[in-house]
């Protein structure tokens, strides 16, 4: 086991506590008096070489501290200068004014995304035999979606209503239809986003002579008959 620290700065005060009693005991250490004032020199100048290198330290954080926060300061008065003249430059129709004061105009703000592809679509039918729609899509807030219906094996999609919600009910199908298929669409503005896998509802007549849904691809099925 090593008797000096590993440490700077706990073998400083090693050799600060102890030099002073190997000089008090140096015959009986079998030490010359020399040998231990070298190290009490050795010592002293240690000792004041950290404290000057602390003191810078402290120099140091204090210095930087100064400048970050003078930087601060710079950098809040800039900005507001550059929203004076962006302001200005508004408020005139100018844009040589950004040029003049040497900085970009405003960038063009980003087009927001639309929404995702809507899944996770779920078919209930409710009392009375309308159809109800729920989906799942991310980023729909502020959006709308378009529902379009397709009645029978063949034929165009016609668009059956909107939503601002995730769910649609659908109240308008032809009486005796034997199947209906639904893709609805995200849109945002003028912009459609990619529409939902066509989903299949057949209907079929439920024990008791009630109207239910018998099977349903591409969607799940939430209510077997109303």
């Amino acid at each position: 086991m090593a008797t000096l620290p590993p440490g700077r700065l706990e073998t400083l005060t090693f050799c600060e506590t102890h030099w002073p009693v190997w000089l008090l005991n140096a015959a009986a250490l079998s030490l010359t008096p020399a040998q231990v004032n070298a190290l009490k020199a050795a010592t002293e100048g240690n000792r004041t070489a950290f404290n000057n290198a602390e003191s810078t330290r402290q120099t140091a954080k204090a210095a930087t501290t100064t400048y970050h926060n003078t930087g601060e300061t710079m950098r809040d008065q800039a900005a507001a200068i550059i929203r004076t003249v962006r302001a200005y430059a508004v408020q005139t129709n100018n844009p040589a004014v950004y040029a003049l004061a040497q900085i970009p105009p405003p960038a063009a703000p980003s087009p927001v995304p639309l929404p995702e592809k809507p899944s996770n679509i779920t078919i209930t039918l409710e009392p009375g035999g309308a159809v109800r729609l729920r989906w799942k899509s991310r980023g729909a807030g502020g959006a709308f979606f378009t529902v379009q219906r397709r009645v029978g094996p063949s034929g165009p999609f016609v668009t059956t209503g909107n939503s601002q919600t995730k769910t649609f009910l659908d109240s308008t199908l032809p009486a005796g239809s034997i199947n209906a298929t639904y893709i609805i669409t995200g849109i945002r503005g003028d912009r459609a986003g990619i529409p939902s896998d066509a989903v299949l509802v057949q209907f079929g007549v439920a024990d008791g002579g009630g109207l239910a849904i018998q099977s349903v691809s591409g969607g799940k099925l939430r209510t077997a008959a109303a």
